[in-house]
């Protein structure tokens, strides 16, 4: 059994949480926890249920122009390794993260999480942060897009037991307090 299949069977069991599961993502793509990102599609709104702090930042609706929107509506996985150049908004940029400064996203990865009947039942993305293209490590390409599209066919696979799976909060967590507005857009 895979790492991946050992994950969907630990969620299945009860024993393993969203925010694990992230955790095991993250470090599949040696990235932070918080640049991974689930929303889940509730009608035509796109909401994070993942990292915590962007729980309560906004809803994306799927007739926005995000990036997060699109790969909904397309159903199709992309790269942008040049994030700072694609037009989006920078809202969920400045979050901050367990005492972090707030950094931009350079690099970004989007694919759809499709439910057991084909249906989009979310987005996953991973997401490289820094200062410059430098600061945020290497960019992501074929395999790591091929990955990222394996993970959200388990996600979808159990997305329902995930999505509703307890969390227990960290204090950081508890105590930061988003000042995005709702209705804003993702990237």
């Amino acid at each position: 059994m895979n790492r991946l299949e050992k994950l969907e069977s630990d969620v299945v069991s009860g024993e393993c949480s969203l925010f694990r599961f992230c955790a095991e993502v993250a470090s599949m793509f040696r990235v932070r926890a918080h640049e991974v990102a689930i929303l889940e599609l509730n009608k035509s709104i796109l909401q994070f249920v993942y990292p915590l702090e962007l729980r309560k930042t906004g809803m994306i609706p799927l007739i926005s122009s995000a990036q997060v929107a699109k790969t909904a509506m397309s159903k199709r996985a992309e790269i942008f390794n040049n994030f700072t150049s694609v037009r989006h908004s920078s809202v969920f940029e400045t979050v901050r993260f367990s005492g972090e400064s707030s950094l931009t996203i350079q690099r970004l990865m989007s694919a759809p999480i499709l439910g057991p009947t084909g249906s989009v039942v979310g987005v996953i993305q991973i997401s490289r942060k820094g200062n410059t293209s430098m600061d945020a490590g290497p960019e992501f390409d074929q395999n790591d897009l091929q990955q990222l599209r394996e993970i959200a066919k388990s996600i979808g696979r159990v997305a329902t037991k995930l999505f509703e799976s307890e969390v227990t909060v960290p204090d950081a967590v508890a105590t930061a307090a988003p000042e995005a507005a709702f209705g804003a857009e993702a990237t």
